[in-house]
């Protein structure tokens, strides 16, 4: 982890903040807590990163929004790698709970491609979309950046206990996974 910080700290900033906003587009998570991490060793500017990070998240949102609008305009049966049948299915779902599943999917691992793509597919307007998508994003970014940037300043006590270091991300991993499984059972059960 350190040979991997002290590399990234030779990359200008501007390259790094590129690739924070390209990779809101594909997930974004552990890079931000990264970049919240290069942030606290003053790499990076915290409010760069945040702002990047929010810009890349809004710009994810409407892109899938609008491959939503256009799968329903599509005569085929697959856009890029979504089909109509899966997209319908989530339909059923998503009734009249919209805006919650706009919001609460930014913090779901995997869902908020899936959430996005039906909002545009059954035809919500963009506004609708970016009055949960700009607070949802807003608190996504911030929390991430500043886990990292809180988490740095451990990194010192870990480098010295790599076991326990270990340890510890497994265990906060592990328990990610299981509250995300939580959530989605949680959903699923009252829809």
């Amino acid at each position: 982890m350190t040979n991997i910080l002290e590399s990234l700290s030779l990359v200008p900033p501007a390259f790094i903040y590129g690739v924070i906003f390209l990779f809101m587009f594909v997930e974004g998570e552990v890079v931000l807590l990264l970049a919240g991490i290069l942030a606290r060793q003053n790499h990076i500017g915290f409010i760069e990163v945040l702002l990047v990070a929010f810009a890349g998240s809004i710009l994810h949102d409407m892109l899938y929004w609008e491959i939503g609008r256009e799968l329903a305009g599509e005569r085929g049966r697959v856009l890029f790698f979504f089909r109509r049948r899966q997209v319908k299915d989530f339909l059923s779902r998503f009734e009249g709970k919209s805006g919650m599943y706009i919001f609460i999917s930014k913090f779901t691992w995997g869902v908020a491609r899936l959430v996005l793509i039906s909002a545009g597919y059954k035809g919500y307007h963009q506004r609708e979309i970016l009055r949960y998508s700009i607070p949802a994003g807003l608190i996504w970014s911030i929390a991430l950046v500043s886990l990292g940037y809180v988490f740095a300043a451990e990194t010192q006590v870990l480098r010295k206990d790599v076991t326990t270091a270990t340890l510890l991300i497994t265990g906060a991993l592990l328990g990610v996974i299981f509250l995300e499984y939580l959530v989605k059972r949680i959903v699923k059960d009252r829809i």
